[in-house]
């Protein structure tokens, strides 16, 4: 394909990114103030019959990514009580909101919350903030992500059906997103998808060292990042990792984003459908236009039968969704060895050392399950668990073939069906060596410690264990977060705050027990709660996280010394959005529970640990959506 081939792709691409072209102008465009005037929360998601016409309203809304606002027009139907599915539509190459206009009409009339934007730095009158040389499909993937946070925190929108819908160069950045991001995203429609973007690019330059700093396509002049940044992006490796239904909507006749791309595609995804329109080129018109929207609606209500089904299956099962608002006592025999034991092992591994930057060696304690040597295909979820001040890898574990109070308890879990089986990692954030276990040595070892987690540890554990994580670059233990947990007593609570704040996007799950967040400095949960509940706020939106995407559980004693710092510093986070408190896990994201009369000692953390165990990982689906591995079964 020649060069000048490629700017003439280019342009269509934009000027076909969604219906026939549009203006920019939208006259029916109403005033954000109309989102929030006098509306109410809704508990639940709504029952909405998606066969009815709905009446809708438009209004402006804007997002924010970084520094950058993003606009956009929201369709609302009107008369729906309760949380309402969402679609996010993503424009092509030189196109606007506006290009989606006529989809989300259609889909707003049919009980949908529909949000159509323009991406940021799109063309030099983009409404959105951003300059043309910076955008590129990283970029607008970006901004999608910004977008889908900023609607799954919205009172009138289900999160957990968010719908993504691109057209072209948006439907390339829509199969990004969703494989990058399944935990937020429910399902995909792809129309006539410009897949062939990264080898277009290398077409027109082969050698990446021929890619200028600026050039211009269609009038749009753009920066080296457009063509870098989709230069070795591997579509038929990376999309696919999205496991859950797609639909591709595609012209016989595209000779512009070629139907091939998407018939190889369609094969490489776990679950997709791809729909012809024969003799439609790069962009759909009149009756083409209504047949994409008649298929894009079946397979949006399909979806939602699903939704519903799952939503009845998940009251059947509430019970395993909501924690228990006291602290439980320990069983009757727990801490003796049961009759089904799982084993300890010692896992080496190479890091650097905090205080000499060095290369050296440290090693974990890791707790495998009764029948994990059984099976060969089952994959686990991993809990890391720290120890106290001056503790080791061996509080919690023992040592290997030892039986501890902890691990008699995890076995008699197991055996008994209290939860599921699980990996449990004992590591430590002391050097090898270390004679440093002060309280100052300590404060600076676990706010050092979740680097070596997140670049040394996890790969070195989960890519020895059967874990849910399969490659083991960051990537990869993103997209398994959801079977990740990380909790810790003491100084060990002082880490799991750190790690909370460091690597959000590696857990989904926190259990602090009986310590604060030193990130203010020593015990700011009594000297400045309100600026460390802040900067525990500020950790989720920077790491472009939402409130639905973790479960922080804390526990203390009523006679703990950790206690006067733990309660200021939960009441502060109450106060702020990113905290919603409370014990079903569906509708809030950490609870506080003090046990009464418990002191700071050892033999508390272990039932603090039985307690969070008890609700880990219940009442998961039998697929996994961010891998496609089957869970183990209890």
């Amino acid at each position: 394909m020649s060069g000048r081939l490629f700017h003439v792709i280019m342009a269509v691409l934009g000027l076909c990114s969604g219906t026939a072209c549009t203006s920019d102008t939208d006259e029916y465009v109403q005033t954000s103030e109309q989102q929030s005037s006098g509306f109410v929360t809704p508990a639940r998601s709504a029952v909405i019959d998606h066969g009815t016409t709905y009446s809708y309203q438009t209004e402006e809304v804007w997002c924010q990514r970084g520094d950058n606002r993003i606009y956009g027009v929201a369709y609302v139907p009107e008369g729906i009580q309760g949380r309402m599915p969402m679609v996010i539509y993503s424009h092509g190459f030189g196109g606007s909101h506006s290009g989606g206009a006529a989809y989300a009409r259609a889909l707003a009339a049919r009980g949908y919350m529909v949000y159509c934007f323009d991406f940021c730095g799109a063309t030099s009158s983009s409404r959105s903030d951003g300059a043309t040389t910076d955008m590129s499909i990283r970029t607008e993937e970006s901004d999608l992500r910004a977008v889908i946070g900023h609607f799954a925190e919205d009172s009138r929108v289900d999160a957990s059906r968010i719908y993504l819908v691109g057209a072209s160069q948006g439907g390339m950045v829509t199969a990004m997103t969703a494989a990058d991001y399944p935990d937020m995203v429910r399902a995909a429609v792809l129309i006539y998808p410009a897949l062939v973007i990264p080898d277009d690019v290398h077409e027109w330059y082969p050698r990446r060292e021929d890619i200028p700093s600026t050039f211009s396509l269609w009038g749009v002049t753009l920066g080296s990042i457009y063509a870098t940044d989709a230069y070795d992006y591997d579509i038929y490796t990376e999309l696919p990792k999205f496991q859950k239904d797609v639909l591709i909507i595609h012209g016989t006749a595209d000779n512009i984003a070629p139907i091939s791309y998407s018939e190889r595609m369609v094969e490489r995804y776990a679950s997709a459908e791809l729909k012809r329109i024969e003799g439609a080129g790069h962009g759909f018109y009149g009756q083409q236009q209504t047949q994409a929207i008649d298929w894009m609606l079946d397979f949006l209500n399909a979806e939602e039968q699903k939704a519903a089904a799952e939503d009845e299956l998940q009251d059947d099962g509430a019970d395993a969704n909501v924690i228990s608002a006291d602290i439980l006592d320990l069983p009757s025999g727990y801490r003796q060895a049961a009759t089904q034991q799982g084993r300890v092992v010692r896992l080496d591994y190479q890091t650097t050392s905090y205080a000499t930057g060095q290369p050296m060696q440290k090693y974990a304690l890791v707790y495998l399950p009764y029948g994990y040597d059984e099976g060969i295909t089952s994959r686990y979820n991993v809990l890391y668990i720290m120890h106290g001040g001056g503790g080791s890898q061996a509080t919690y574990l023992g040592g290997v073939g030892q039986n501890s109070q902890f691990k008699n308890i995890l076995d008699n879990m197991i055996e008994h069906g209290d939860c599921q089986p699980c990996i449990v990692v004992a590591p430590t954030f002391y050097l090898s060596g270390d004679g440093d276990t002060s309280v100052a040595g300590s404060g600076v070892a676990v706010e050092q410690f979740p680097t070596e987690l997140a670049d040394d540890l996890i790969p070195a554990v989960e890519g020895t264990f059967r874990t849910y994580a399969t490659v083991g670059s960051r990537a990869d233990l993103r997209r398994s977060r959801n079977h990740r947990a990380f909790g810790g007593f003491s100084m060990g609570s002082v880490c799991t705050w750190w790690t909370f704040t460091k690597a959000l996007d590696l857990f989904r799950y926190y259990i602090p027990t009986s310590g604060d967040c030193w990130a203010l400095g020593t015990q700011a949960g009594r000297s400045n709660p309100t600026g460390t509940a802040e900067y525990l706020a500020a950790a989720v939106t920077e790491q472009n996280y939402t409130s639905r995407d973790f479960f922080i559980h804390v526990m203390t004693g009523s006679d703990d010394i950790a206690e006067p710092m733990l309660t200021p510093q939960t009441e502060a986070m109450k106060q702020l959005p990113q905290f919603s408190f409370g014990t079903d896990k569906r509708q809030h994201n950490f609870y506080y529970a003090v046990l009464p009369r418990a002191t700071h000692t050892s033999s508390y953390a272990f039932q603090y640990a039985y307690n969070a165990l008890l609700h880990l990982w219940k009442n998961e689906p039998d697929s996994d959506d961010t891998t496609g591995i089957k869970p183990v079964k209890m």
